[in-house]
């Protein structure tokens, strides 16, 4: 049921502000706040934002109290919808589907917007193209507004993040609800919020973070306001175990599901893997359960996690280790208790022990950089490399990977059995589309020699190019570099599973 009817078209200009400006669909879930709305609705009208590139859609979860009348006198200006109880994920689906602006704004039927909000979030997404999300602090305040803390980050120990955040969320979420502004050309990625995601705000920072960046205003733009049913702001611990408990099919499907599209280190792995293992032993513990009743087990997950853990070992195989952790992660939440998943999860961790063991500067005395297009086409380039190099040699080859091609590449390692501590190093360095200057500038430095047959690229003209007829002029290269190296410094070896960094 509709109330108050929807809000006019609005105009296409700026209102005199410097053009055309996006229109903002702010969405308020409301459920029994009605001492409240009023002022969480008024927060949003008094934006120094034009009016009328604002669309107000209030969603009311099935209120008792006065939420309807309280409503009702905005009459157009904002679009007010009534549905039937079922909780804060159906009430922004419902409100995500009304909604059709550029920009999508999330609210709270209790909370309000401080003045600059809107205008602050519009701004930097507009100068930031790849940003998909932006949020903020905010400001603690109590029932009658006045401030009980400056800065909810601060009271909450809560470092924001901005950039490529996707590893970070995956083992907890950092980014409030009220401050979330999105792009709505994003909103087929989140919406619908389905039920496995207890918490809008969670999901949708999730989602975006998959494919693009993620940015904040440091500054509070919302107040949130503490007034004893907030759902989590203030919770005992057995509210705070109960929420716990319903983030876990959150947090496994994360684990077990999602793909980072190379968003996430193998550190950020391992730790929300870490993290979820805690807290499903902790709630089971509180419950007085076996873990095992909490993550039950399909025949279809056993088969998907046998074969998560193989794929971990061939990415671990060519020193792919943020993807061999992802793999080992989600063999691991798929079926918990099996061994397989268990193995490939510790030799990951056991191969990140070895690297940061190793000296920060370099992986390998000598090391040899290839394309990782030119080694699937050409495997015999490749077999060419592992008959002049062994496990034995403090040298590595750094195969430059773009995001479909890890596991092409970990199938011709595989067939040419150089996989084992006694071939060759082969290390992957994944990027992502549209990245491979930007890496080939990172790991210049680092090269010693190119194995293509291409044309020198800039920044490695200056470098040794071979091709697999002349391979062998890498070991005489290599040999001056041990030499000069051997009054100097002990030889180091480099296994299979090296990496560069």
């Amino acid at each position: 049921m509709s109330g108050g009817g929807r809000a006019q078209t609005p105009s296409r200009r700026g209102g005199g502000t410097g053009g055309e400006l996006p229109l903002v669909s702010c969405l308020i879930a409301t459920f029994n706040f009605a001492p409240y709305l009023a002022r969480s609705i008024e927060s949003v009208l008094d934006q120094d934002y034009p009016s009328d590139r604002i669309e107000i859609i209030v969603v009311d979860d099935g209120s008792q109290d006065e939420t309807a009348a309280v409503a009702a006198r905005f009459g157009n200006r904002i679009t007010y919808i009534r549905k039937r109880n079922g909780g804060v994920r159906t009430t922004m689906n419902r409100a995500l589907s009304e909604a059709r602006g550029e920009l999508i704004a999330y609210h709270s039927g209790d909370d309000i917007w401080l003045p600059g909000k809107v205008a602050a979030q519009v701004a930097l997404l507009r100068s930031a193209p790849e940003v998909g999300l932006v949020y903020s602090d905010l400001r603690l305040i109590d029932r009658d507004e006045r401030t009980l803390h400056d800065s909810f980050w601060a009271a909450a120990g809560i470092a924001p993040a901005r950039g490529s955040v996707l590893g970070r969320l995956l083992a907890a979420n950092f980014i409030s609800g009220g401050t979330i502004m999105a792009r709505a050309a994003m909103r087929e990625r989140f919406w619908p919020i389905p039920e496995h995601a207890p918490w809008e705000d969670w999901w949708t920072a999730i989602r975006v973070a998959q494919v693009a960046d993620v940015d904040y205003v440091e500054r509070p733009l919302t107040g949130y306001r503490h007034h004893g049913q907030n759902m989590n702001l203030g919770a005992d611990a057995a509210r705070l175990l109960g929420l716990i408990e319903a983030e876990l099919p959150l947090r496994r499907w994360l684990l077990g599901e999602l793909e980072d599209n190379g968003r996430a280190t193998a550190h950020e792995w391992l730790a929300a893997h870490s993290r979820w293992v805690g807290d499903v032993n902790r709630v089971a513990t509180a419950r007085a359960l076996d873990a095992a009743c909490l993550l039950a087990v399909s025949d279809a997950q056993r088969a998907r996690a046998a074969a998560a853990a193989r794929r971990a070992g061939e990415h671990l195989a060519c020193g792919a280790l943020d993807a061999a952790a992802r793999e080992a992660v989600r063999a691991r939440a798929l079926d918990p208790f099996a061994g397989d998943p268990q193995l490939a999860l510790a030799a990951v961790a056991d191969a990140l022990e070895r690297l940061e063991q190793r000296a920060p500067e370099r992986a390998a005395s000598f090391v040899t950089l290839a394309y990782a297009e030119e080694l699937i086409a050409c495997p015999e380039l490749l077999a060419a490399y592992g008959r002049v190099f062994s496990g034995a040699d403090d040298a590595a080859l750094l195969v430059l990977v773009g995001a479909d091609q890890l596991e092409r590449l970990s199938a011709v390692v595989m067939s040419l059995e150089l996989h084992s501590q006694r071939s060759a190093a082969i290390v992957a360095e994944p990027f992502a589309p549209g990245g491979r200057g930007e890496l080939l500038a990172r790991v210049a430095l680092s090269v010693d020699a190119v194995l293509s047959a291409r044309p020198p690229l800039e920044p490695l003209q200056i470098r040794p190019h071979v091709d697999a007829q002349r391979v062998g002029t890498l070991r005489a290269l290599a040999a001056r570099r041990w030499e000069r190296r051997s009054g100097s410094a002990e030889k180091r070896t480099v296994g299979a599973v090296a990496g560069v960094r």
